[in-house]
């Protein structure tokens, strides 16, 4: 049997309300790929893919974090809270920079 393992660069997340580290982030995603916090963890647990975050010229390898039992994404550098990964710029569900969505609404409404 073969194992292709794909390295996967993640540039978003995908955020709750939510503030326990395990429940924070609910997807994370890159350029032409998505997936929920369960599919990512799942798929390094299975060896299927390598994701992590470039940030200041050095690649961060996203890691399996867990609290009170229950399996999260983080970078190798953070401690409980996933910082390096809520860095990252935020997306809705519909792929909507958030950033961006707030600054429509703010200029819609000057008009």
């Amino acid at each position: 049997m073969i194992i292709i393992t794909c390295k996967m660069q993640a540039a978003f997340t995908i955020k709750t309300s939510d503030p326990s580290p395990h429940e924070y982030i609910s997807h994370i995603g890159g350029y032409g790929w998505l997936f929920s916090q369960a599919q990512a963890v799942n798929a390094i647990f299975n060896q299927q893919y390598y994701f992590y975050r470039y940030i200041n010229g050095r690649a961060l390898d996203i890691i399996i974090g867990s609290k009170d039992g229950n399996p999260y994404l983080k970078t190798e550098t953070d401690s409980e809270q996933p910082e390096q990964l809520l860095a990252l710029p935020d997306f809705d569900e519909q792929g909507t920079l958030l950033a961006l969505r707030q600054n429509k609404r703010k200029f819609s409404s000057l008009k």
